[in-house]
Protein backbone atom coordinates (compact mmCIF):
# COMPACT_ATOMS: atom_id res chain seq x y z
CA UNK A 1 0.00 0.00 0.00
CA UNK A 2 0.98 3.62 -1.15
CA UNK A 3 1.75 6.11 1.87
CA UNK A 4 0.27 9.19 1.68
CA UNK A 5 2.56 12.43 0.49
CA UNK A 6 4.19 14.11 2.98
CA UNK A 7 1.77 17.57 1.73
CA UNK A 8 -1.39 15.24 2.53
CA UNK A 9 -0.73 14.33 5.94
CA UNK A 10 -0.22 18.00 6.59
CA UNK A 11 -3.23 18.91 6.03
CA UNK A 12 -5.38 15.66 6.79
CA UNK A 13 -3.17 15.83 10.45
CA UNK A 14 -2.25 18.94 10.74
CA UNK A 15 0.31 20.04 13.84
CA UNK A 16 -1.31 22.13 16.54
CA UNK A 17 -0.94 25.53 15.76
CA UNK A 18 0.58 25.16 12.25
CA UNK A 19 0.74 27.47 9.55
CA UNK A 20 0.74 25.73 6.23
CA UNK A 21 1.31 27.48 2.67
CA UNK A 22 0.69 25.65 -0.99
CA UNK A 23 2.64 26.86 -3.84
CA UNK A 24 1.27 25.44 -6.96
CA UNK A 25 0.51 26.84 -10.47
CA UNK A 26 -2.80 23.92 -11.32
CA UNK A 27 -6.17 24.28 -10.10
CA UNK A 28 -6.42 20.58 -9.73
CA UNK A 29 -3.60 20.46 -7.22
CA UNK A 30 -4.88 23.95 -5.49
CA UNK A 31 -8.49 21.87 -5.11
CA UNK A 32 -7.17 18.63 -4.10
CA UNK A 33 -5.23 20.67 -0.96
CA UNK A 34 -8.44 22.12 0.21
CA UNK A 35 -10.73 19.30 -0.36
CA UNK A 36 -8.18 17.27 2.19
CA UNK A 37 -8.01 20.24 4.50
CA UNK A 38 -11.77 20.78 5.09
CA UNK A 39 -12.91 17.24 4.45
CA UNK A 40 -10.70 16.09 7.36
CA UNK A 41 -11.89 18.95 9.55
CA UNK A 42 -15.53 18.32 8.81
CA UNK A 43 -14.92 14.24 9.56
CA UNK A 44 -13.46 15.33 12.88
CA UNK A 45 -15.84 17.40 13.96
CA UNK A 46 -13.82 20.67 13.64
CA UNK A 47 -14.92 23.87 12.90
CA UNK A 48 -14.11 25.03 9.44
CA UNK A 49 -13.76 28.16 7.73
CA UNK A 50 -13.79 28.51 3.80
CA UNK A 51 -12.32 31.33 1.99
CA UNK A 52 -12.09 30.10 -1.61
CA UNK A 53 -13.05 32.05 -4.65
CA UNK A 54 -16.36 30.65 -6.07
CA UNK A 55 -15.31 28.77 -8.97
CA UNK A 56 -12.67 27.17 -6.50
CA UNK A 57 -15.22 26.15 -4.13
CA UNK A 58 -17.51 24.12 -6.44
CA UNK A 59 -14.89 22.33 -7.44
CA UNK A 60 -14.38 21.33 -3.65
CA UNK A 61 -17.39 21.10 -2.52
CA UNK A 62 -18.08 18.54 -5.61
CA UNK A 63 -15.08 16.71 -4.64
CA UNK A 64 -16.17 16.45 -0.89
CA UNK A 65 -19.18 15.41 -1.83
CA UNK A 66 -17.43 12.90 -3.91
CA UNK A 67 -15.98 11.25 -0.79
CA UNK A 68 -19.38 11.43 1.36
CA UNK A 69 -18.69 14.25 2.99
CA UNK A 70 -22.08 16.29 4.13
CA UNK A 71 -21.12 20.05 3.21
CA UNK A 72 -25.29 21.14 2.94
CA UNK A 73 -25.11 19.30 6.81
CA UNK A 74 -22.06 21.16 7.76
CA UNK A 75 -23.20 24.52 6.63
CA UNK A 76 -26.73 24.41 7.86
CA UNK A 77 -24.93 23.49 11.80
CA UNK A 78 -22.16 26.20 11.56
CA UNK A 79 -19.41 23.53 11.20
CA UNK A 80 -18.18 24.87 7.97
CA UNK A 81 -18.45 28.69 7.33
CA UNK A 82 -18.16 30.33 4.23
CA UNK A 83 -16.36 33.52 2.89
CA UNK A 84 -15.85 34.97 -0.76
CA UNK A 85 -12.06 36.21 -0.30
CA UNK A 86 -13.29 38.82 -2.80
CA UNK A 87 -16.23 40.49 -0.85
CA UNK A 88 -13.88 39.57 2.50
CA UNK A 89 -10.76 41.41 1.43
CA UNK A 90 -11.74 44.64 1.28
CA UNK A 91 -12.85 44.86 4.87
CA UNK A 92 -9.49 44.02 6.11
CA UNK A 93 -7.99 47.31 4.10
CA UNK A 94 -7.19 50.44 5.11
CA UNK A 95 -6.42 53.16 2.47
CA UNK A 96 -5.50 49.77 0.52
CA UNK A 97 -3.46 47.96 2.79
CA UNK A 98 -3.83 45.15 5.12
CA UNK A 99 -4.79 46.82 8.62
CA UNK A 100 -4.52 45.57 12.32
CA UNK A 101 -7.65 46.98 13.47
CA UNK A 102 -9.87 46.41 10.25
CA UNK A 103 -8.53 42.64 10.54
CA UNK A 104 -9.52 41.92 14.38
CA UNK A 105 -13.43 43.93 14.28
CA UNK A 106 -13.64 41.37 10.95
CA UNK A 107 -12.33 38.10 11.67
CA UNK A 108 -12.00 38.00 15.19
CA UNK A 109 -15.53 37.66 16.57
CA UNK A 110 -16.02 35.32 14.18
CA UNK A 111 -13.12 32.76 15.37
CA UNK A 112 -14.39 33.35 18.91
CA UNK A 113 -17.85 32.49 18.15
CA UNK A 114 -16.69 29.49 16.60
CA UNK A 115 -14.14 28.42 19.93
CA UNK A 116 -17.63 28.95 21.94
CA UNK A 117 -18.88 25.72 20.11
CA UNK A 118 -15.54 23.98 18.81
CA UNK A 119 -12.00 23.09 20.66
CA UNK A 120 -10.54 22.68 17.22
CA UNK A 121 -10.74 25.27 14.27
CA UNK A 122 -9.40 25.37 10.72
CA UNK A 123 -9.07 28.37 8.45
CA UNK A 124 -7.71 28.05 4.37
CA UNK A 125 -8.49 30.37 1.75
CA UNK A 126 -6.92 31.96 -0.90
CA UNK A 127 -7.35 36.02 0.21
CA UNK A 128 -3.73 36.35 0.38
CA UNK A 129 -3.19 35.05 -3.05
CA UNK A 130 -5.54 37.80 -4.31
CA UNK A 131 -3.12 40.42 -3.38
CA UNK A 132 -0.28 38.49 -4.87
CA UNK A 133 -2.11 37.91 -7.82
CA UNK A 134 -2.37 41.76 -7.73
CA UNK A 135 1.18 43.15 -7.30
CA UNK A 136 0.56 44.10 -3.75
CA UNK A 137 3.49 41.17 -2.01
CA UNK A 138 4.00 43.43 0.61
CA UNK A 139 0.04 43.42 1.42
CA UNK A 140 -0.05 39.70 1.01
CA UNK A 141 2.96 39.13 3.61
CA UNK A 142 1.41 41.94 5.76
CA UNK A 143 -1.84 39.60 5.78
CA UNK A 144 -0.24 36.66 6.54
CA UNK A 145 1.61 37.97 9.60
CA UNK A 146 -2.02 39.29 10.52
CA UNK A 147 -3.05 35.74 10.50
CA UNK A 148 0.05 34.67 12.67
CA UNK A 149 -1.09 36.63 14.78
CA UNK A 150 -4.17 35.66 15.37
CA UNK A 151 -2.80 32.10 15.43
CA UNK A 152 -1.23 33.40 18.96
CA UNK A 153 -4.50 35.04 20.03
CA UNK A 154 -6.53 31.68 19.55
CA UNK A 155 -5.59 27.96 18.78
CA UNK A 156 -6.13 27.82 15.36
CA UNK A 157 -4.69 25.74 11.70
CA UNK A 158 -4.17 27.66 9.27
CA UNK A 159 -3.71 26.61 5.14
CA UNK A 160 -3.16 29.14 2.60
CA UNK A 161 -2.54 28.86 -0.89
CA UNK A 162 -1.08 30.46 -3.87
CA UNK A 163 -1.66 29.97 -7.85
CA UNK A 164 2.24 30.06 -8.20
CA UNK A 165 5.01 28.26 -9.91
CA UNK A 166 8.28 27.74 -7.39
CA UNK A 167 10.09 26.20 -10.95
CA UNK A 168 9.59 29.49 -12.95
CA UNK A 169 12.29 31.96 -12.38
CA UNK A 170 10.00 34.71 -12.10
CA UNK A 171 8.38 33.44 -9.31
CA UNK A 172 11.25 34.27 -6.78
CA UNK A 173 10.84 38.50 -7.82
CA UNK A 174 8.66 38.65 -4.85
CA UNK A 175 9.79 38.19 -1.31
CA UNK A 176 9.71 34.77 -1.59
CA UNK A 177 11.77 33.49 1.23
CA UNK A 178 9.69 36.06 3.65
CA UNK A 179 6.34 34.08 2.48
CA UNK A 180 8.00 30.83 3.40
CA UNK A 181 9.65 31.95 6.62
CA UNK A 182 6.16 33.39 8.10
CA UNK A 183 4.62 30.01 7.71
CA UNK A 184 5.63 26.42 9.27
CA UNK A 185 4.79 24.13 6.40
CA UNK A 186 5.81 24.84 2.49
CA UNK A 187 4.07 22.49 0.04
CA UNK A 188 5.84 23.64 -3.36
CA UNK A 189 4.91 20.42 -5.55
CA UNK A 190 2.71 17.21 -5.10
CA UNK A 191 5.73 15.08 -5.73
CA UNK A 192 8.69 16.39 -3.03
CA UNK A 193 10.94 13.22 -3.81
CA UNK A 194 10.95 13.84 -7.50
CA UNK A 195 11.67 17.74 -6.82
CA UNK A 196 14.47 16.60 -4.25
CA UNK A 197 16.03 14.35 -6.70
CA UNK A 198 15.85 17.08 -9.78
CA UNK A 199 17.59 19.02 -7.56
CA UNK A 200 20.54 17.06 -6.76
CA UNK A 201 20.68 15.77 -10.59
CA UNK A 202 20.14 19.53 -12.15
CA UNK A 203 22.89 20.97 -9.77
CA UNK A 204 25.35 18.30 -10.33
CA UNK A 205 24.81 19.14 -14.28
CA UNK A 206 25.50 22.31 -13.78
CA UNK A 207 28.54 22.32 -11.09
CA UNK A 208 31.49 20.32 -11.07
CA UNK A 209 30.43 17.44 -8.62
CA UNK A 210 32.53 18.29 -5.71
CA UNK A 211 31.05 21.87 -5.87
CA UNK A 212 27.73 20.34 -6.44
CA UNK A 213 28.08 18.30 -2.68
CA UNK A 214 29.47 21.71 -1.07
CA UNK A 215 26.82 23.50 -2.00
CA UNK A 216 24.36 20.93 -0.89
CA UNK A 217 26.04 20.62 2.36
CA UNK A 218 25.65 25.07 2.67
CA UNK A 219 21.84 24.09 1.74
CA UNK A 220 21.49 22.02 4.41
CA UNK A 221 23.47 24.35 7.18
CA UNK A 222 21.29 26.86 5.96
CA UNK A 223 17.76 25.44 5.83
CA UNK A 224 14.96 27.72 6.99
CA UNK A 225 13.21 26.82 10.55
CA UNK A 226 10.45 26.25 8.36
CA UNK A 227 9.39 23.02 7.17
CA UNK A 228 10.05 22.25 3.24
CA UNK A 229 11.49 19.45 0.96
CA UNK A 230 15.39 19.65 0.90
CA UNK A 231 15.36 20.56 -3.23
CA UNK A 232 13.00 23.30 -2.34
CA UNK A 233 15.27 24.69 0.23
CA UNK A 234 18.17 24.63 -2.16
CA UNK A 235 16.23 26.21 -4.60
CA UNK A 236 15.70 29.41 -2.13
CA UNK A 237 19.25 29.06 -0.93
CA UNK A 238 20.79 29.39 -4.29
CA UNK A 239 18.39 32.18 -5.68
CA UNK A 240 20.05 34.13 -2.71
CA UNK A 241 23.66 33.38 -2.78
CA UNK A 242 24.39 32.19 -6.54
CA UNK A 243 21.58 33.71 -8.60
CA UNK A 244 22.76 32.77 -11.79
CA UNK A 245 23.46 29.17 -11.09
CA UNK A 246 20.00 29.02 -9.25
CA UNK A 247 18.59 29.95 -13.02
CA UNK A 248 20.37 27.27 -14.28
CA UNK A 249 19.66 24.71 -11.52
CA UNK A 250 16.26 25.53 -12.13
CA UNK A 251 16.11 25.34 -16.20
CA UNK A 252 17.35 21.91 -15.27
CA UNK A 253 14.70 21.09 -12.70
CA UNK A 254 12.44 22.13 -14.81
CA UNK A 255 13.41 19.82 -17.60
CA UNK A 256 13.14 16.84 -15.13
CA UNK A 257 10.13 17.71 -13.70
CA UNK A 258 7.70 18.21 -16.59
CA UNK A 259 9.92 16.55 -18.96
Amino acid sequence: MTSAPPWESLLLRPLRRSHVVQFASDDDFRAEAFTRFVGAGIRGGEAVVVSCLPHRWRDVARRLASDGVDVVRAEREGELLLFDPEATLPQLLVDGSPDAAAFEKTIDPVVAELRLRFSTLRVCGEMVDLLWQRGDRDGALRLEHLWSDLQRRAPLELFCSYSLDLLRDDAYDGPIDAICRSHSHVIPTRHYDRLDEAVMRASAEVLDLPLAHMMRSLSASHRPETEMPFGQATLLWLKENMPITAAKVLDGVRRRVEG
